[in-house]
């Protein structure tokens, strides 16, 4: 069975987003709840897989077509979790780390993504994503 990440076409954008600390943190689960509940209703959306860090963390990559429909992610989040959660946290970086990486080509018959920049790194670095679950 192939993931969605050998479906898509170069290039995109993956972010990576795991929470800071444990997976049972308040804030951290409520943000990551809010981030992968609100992309599949924006635009640039292409798609998100789920898997486990190396460390065990839960970690949900999603793909996006630019930049700025990332960004645009991140800010209505954000705003939702002000607006309706009370939440005072001034950034989803504060719970989660977002780790966003620009996909330019395929090596190896379509199978592995080549990765050539790191667009922004936001929080502390993640753990390699595992081969584990549906994460790529």
């Amino acid at each position: 069975m192939s993931t969605l990440s050998e479906n898509l076409h170069p290039p995109y954008y993956a972010a990576v987003v795991a929470p800071l600390g444990t997976d049972d943190a308040p804030s951290a689960r409520m943000a990551m709840d809010e981030l992968i509940t609100l992309a599949p209703r924006l635009s640039g959306f292409l798609g998100l897989e789920t898997g486990r860090l190396d460390d065990g963390r839960s970690a949900t990559i999603c793909y996006w077509k630019t930049p700025s429909a990332i960004q645009s992610w991140k800010n209505q989040a954000m705003a939702q979790l002000i607006n309706d959660l009370n939440v005072n946290s001034r950034r989803i970086e504060d719970a989660c780390a977002i780790e966003v990486t620009r996909i330019v080509k395929r090596l190896f018959g379509g199978k592995t993504p080549l990765t050539v920049s790191i667009v922004s790194h936001l929080a502390e670095p993640l753990a390699a994503v595992g081969q584990q679950g549906r994460a790529a």
